[in-house]
């Protein structure tokens, strides 16, 4: 798959190039149409996952159009409550993307379960705290495991970083020290064409 280049044996050999869990919420449910999308077709292998099969199934089936397509996905069942539950799912997978929150209440033990599982975790988290804890808590194990954590791939956070990093730079360049940015976000159209 498109993701074993840089990964060991051990993890290459995993069922699935990556799950979405919490694959039924809103976010969820764009990130599986966005994998089943025409661009990345043939390019991962992928499988989704949340508290009930049926739920998941239901809520996928509901918002993508082509029930052939939600049909061939298979549903993994976790639930944050249950860590055997949660380091199966980590191990059906060498990417494990995490969209269920809050993450303050149900993202540690899924962190847990993928370095346990030596998976790699992204999550679409916006909460600082969590976001601060779990690289306390981690981050000495996941760089000595090889296990990639990363937090915060979500859109309220990645233009806030990006355009921090550019004013950034643009201050530098120009001999400058920027202090504080304060960013501020309008969103235009109809909620209908998302």
């Amino acid at each position: 798959g498109a993701l074993s280049h840089a990964m060991p044996a051990s993890r290459r050999a995993r069922q699935h190039d990556l799950v979405v869990f919490g694959a039924s919420g809103t976010t969820g449910v764009q990130i599986v149409k966005e994998l089943l999308s025409e661009r990345n077709k043939g390019h991962l292998t992928f499988a989704v996952a949340g508290r009930s099969e049926e739920r998941t199934r239901a809520a996928l089936q509901a918002a993508i159009p082509d029930r052939d397509a939600v049909a061939k996905i298979e549903v993994l069942v976790a639930s944050t409550e249950d860590v055997s539950s949660l380091r199966n799912m980590a191990a059906a997978c060498r990417v494990l993307l995490n969209a269920v929150g809050p993450y303050r209440h149900h993202g540690r033990p899924v962190v847990q379960a993928c370095l346990d599982e030596h998976t790699d975790y992204v999550d679409i988290c916006g909460e600082p705290l969590f976001l601060e804890d779990i690289e306390l808590m981690h981050d000495g194990k996941a760089r000595d495991e090889e296990v990639l954590i990363i937090g915060a791939c979500g859109f309220d956070s990645v233009p806030a970083d990006v355009g921090v990093a550019y004013l950034a730079d643009a201050y530098t360049e120009r001999g400058g020290l920027m202090h504080s940015v304060n960013t501020f976000l309008t969103v235009g159209g109809n909620a209908r064409d998302h």
